[in-house]
């Protein structure tokens, strides 16, 4: 069967934390590890044996703890055990109805003006921050519908013209 450390390695400078972010005091290298078992939430937790639907078998980027920040994996660097993984987000094309779940990145109006970024109040300042409306994904000047009209539409960069709709095209039925 082997012992509880035959799946660990030693990394200096780590620390075991408890959700509190309270480190844990052992007296031993195999109580670390048993304690480190009876967690659920470090990254000692995740692997493909315990997460056998999380697709772990390679080092991929992957976010099996549902981490804020995104995905992550495992380094080869001694000094950093993970790291997150830079990946963009995929552009959305075209707009189904009237564009209420665009998430695109399209940030310029019919008349070809620079959007104004949604956690910006100017040129004109506006109620619509992106922290009182979370599920609206006003991410930075992109076009977005967050109030039912026609189409995606944006605050402009231009004082003289408040908002515009945007020219983000529908998606056909072939988009689907």
């Amino acid at each position: 069967q082997g012992s509880i450390l035959d799946n660990y390695v030693r990394t200096e400078g780590a620390w075991l934390l408890n959700s509190k972010k309270q480190t844990y005091k052992t007296n031993s290298k195999e109580e670390c590890a048993e304690q480190c078992e009876t967690e659920t939430q470090f990254p000692c937790r995740y692997t493909p044996e315990k997460h056998p639907d999380a697709g772990l078998e390679e080092n991929y980027c992957r976010n099996p703890d549902n981490d804020e920040k995104g995905p992550w994996c495992y380094t080869t660097d001694p000094n950093t055990r993970f790291d997150y993984c830079n990946i963009p987000e995929c552009e959305v094309e075209c707009m189904h109805c009237s564009g209420e779940n665009y998430h695109g990145v399209v940030a310029t109006t019919v008349s070809g003006l620079e959007c104004q970024r949604w956690d910006s109040q100017l040129p004109h300042s506006h109620g619509y921050l992106p922290e009182n409306f979370p599920e609206k994904d006003l991410k930075m000047n992109y076009c977005r519908n967050p109030d039912g009209e026609p189409r995606p539409w944006c605050f402009t960069t231009n004082p003289n013209k408040r908002w515009e709709f945007c020219d983000v095209p529908r998606c056909s039925e072939s988009d689907f």
